[in-house]
């Protein structure tokens, strides 16, 4: 099937250039007939083989019924001011006819992103007098493709041809049911993807970037380590666990004898070989051992602490942090030549939840598939699907549909359902912990209106448990103390509610052990991970010194960072 473009521009330059070199497209134009426009005995002087304004652009499209592939966008327009259309916030907007002539491309995408949403659009210029780097156009420009062609024809056919090709693939959906990874219909994750693909295979270090809880431990491992690495060893190390005096030996091995009790041993280096290896919290590496680290990179080599002999290492580096590493750089807390070593300029930032809001009802969907997996939830599921009749791999499916009337019975199914005031709740929140707050609410709502469910017994002829209103709002209020909120004295805070879910055990101190559990669970993802913030919630004094009696109590309790950010997404 070929691949339909249309090409807005007020002269004939980049028509005449496209029909000459790059005839593999297909071209949506105003006029009726079908043959190719290069063949049509009425080309020369014909005015209808593309798009000179908005209004022409939404009629070709209209004609089409938005079944266009590609947008080629002029962003120059040297036309009259009544055929031109105005954005606010562009440059412009003012008044100012030159400014208007000059960027109408842009106020043009405005409006093309507003009606036709994820339709790809390639921005391209000729005049170099536009530099793409106007503080007023740098939103319009994060998530676009855009290219600056020269006089050479042959060379811009094929800068327009690789544009087109990766304009389409941007839009390409990935369903929750590839792999392990929920991609959605985002064109900030459609970039990521495309971007991802590149830098992964290459052997530069990647620098993955995000706010807590966007799921870069995750995607390092799940989507950047199988196309750098397929098959190979991934090794984590998350640095900010790590006692600094250990970070050494951690990452590059000890002799025996290299300080009191140390034992011959590989560091995570040498154990990641062949690999791809994934520091956590760089921005938390030790100033001393950057330098270090920076050595490795270039030479490839590691050497043990207590030897002499350097050692060759072929590993994938991938390194990620939610801190402002330019910023660490200029104050001096992070060495600018590690900075640059890290790769900075194809570094990889995770966007948050509420900046792809569009994604929520396919990552709720993705996300109960995925919280059904632990062995608990499983056995909750299968026994309310016993009340049914259901038996063997009973499939929790979500909808958001108030009428499930459309929804056949007789399948191996148990439905859950957010609907009206549940889904308003949850939609209108913002997830400052992004993923992972998303995931422990919508366990949380899922576990608990199941267990309602299960002591209500048998009720109708469908396995369907509805998330009630009154859960579905406690638990994002509940969730709503912000990971940065920092109460200014505990006179001021009035105390913080979380929700559990109270299961009966053997002892009274073991139901008391599982209720304290979830506490921590639960305050560990809304706090960052940040133990002195989670000690600020919980006691009076010092933060600092009570952080360590939270995370000494919080290893008492059988509780792993790593496994609960690798549960809730980070």
């Amino acid at each position: 099937m070929s691949v339909r473009v249309l090409i807005v521009d007020d002269t004939e330059n980049y028509t005449r250039l496209a029909h000459q070199r790059l005839r593999h497209y297909e071209y949506a134009t105003n006029c009726e007939l079908t043959n190719p426009c290069w063949e049509c005995p009425h080309k020369r002087g014909c005015t209808l083989k593309h798009a000179h304004n908005w209004e022409e652009t939404e009629a070709i499209l209209g004609r089409y019924d938005g079944n266009v592939d590609v947008v080629l966008l002029d962003v120059n327009f040297d036309l009259p001011e009544a055929e031109l259309v105005v954005e606010s916030g562009l440059p412009g907007d003012g008044g100012k006819l030159e400014a208007l002539q000059r960027y109408q491309g842009f106020h043009i995408l405005r409006r093309l992103r507003r009606k036709y949403g994820t339709l790809p659009v390639v921005l391209m210029t000729s005049n170099t007098n536009i530099a793409f780097n106007e503080p007023e156009i740098k939103a319009d420009l994060a998530e676009e493709e855009y290219t600056q062609l020269l006089d050479d024809e042959e060379v811009s056919a094929q800068s327009l041809a690789a544009k087109i090709e990766r304009a389409r693939r941007m839009v390409v959906e990935v369903t929750s049911d590839e792999g392990n990874v929920y991609w959605g219909k985002s064109r900030a994750m459609a970039k990521i993807r495309r971007w991802v693909e590149v830098v992964a295979g290459g052997d530069q270090p990647i620098l993955l970037l995000g706010e807590t809880g966007t799921g870069k431990s995750f995607f390092a491992e799940n989507v950047i380590h199988p196309l750098a690495r397929p098959g190979k060893t991934f090794c984590a190390i998350d640095i900010s666990t790590i006692p600094e005096n250990l970070v050494a030996a951690e990452l590059f091995g000890t002799a025996k004898g290299a300080y009191s009790g140390a034992v011959a041993r590989e560091g995570r280096f040498e154990y990641a070989n062949g690999g791809t290896l994934f520091l956590d919290e760089i921005g938390n590496l030790p100033v001393e051992l950057q330098k270090q680290l920076l050595a490795v990179l270039q030479d490839r080599r590691v050497t043990r602490l207590g030897e002499n002999k350097p050692r060759s290492v072929d590993v994938k580096l991938i390194v990620a942090t939610n801190e402002d590493l330019e910023q660490r750089v200029r104050d001096g807390a992070f060495r600018a030549d590690l900075f640059q070593r890290l790769n900075p300029a194809a570094r990889i930032v995770l966007p948050p939840l509420r900046e792809r809001k569009e994604d929520l009802r396919g990552m709720c969907r993705f996300l109960v598939k995925r919280i059904f997996g632990s062995r608990g939830n499983r056995r909750m599921l299968g026994e309310f699907a016993g009340l049914f009749g259901l038996e063997g791999n009973v499939e929790p499916r979500l909808t958001f549909s108030p009428k499930l009337a459309d929804r056949p019975s007789g399948e191996s199914v148990v439905w859950f359902q957010i609907a009206g005031l549940s889904w308003e709740a949850l939609k209108n929140y913002d997830f400052p912990g992004n993923t992972r707050e998303l995931e422990m609410i919508l366990a949380n709502a899922l576990m608990f209106s199941l267990a309602d469910a299960l002591a209500a017994g048998r009720v109708g002829e469908r396995p369907v448990v509805s998330i009630d209103t009154q859960v579905m709002r406690d638990l994002v209020s509940a969730s709503s103390l912000r990971p940065h909120d920092e109460p200014q004295s505990s006179g001021e805070v009035e105390g913080t509610r979380c929700i559990v879910r109270l299961v009966p055990h053997d002892t009274l101190n073991n139901t008391s052990r599982e209720i304290e559990k979830q506490y921590f669970e639960e305050l560990f993802v809304r706090c960052a991970g940040n133990f002195e913030r989670m000690a600020r919630v919980m006691l009076e004094g010092n933060p600092t010194s009570n952080g360590r009696k939270v995370q000494l109590r919080f290893n008492n309790l059988g509780l792993s960072v790593r496994d609960l950010r690798d549960r809730f997404g980070e």
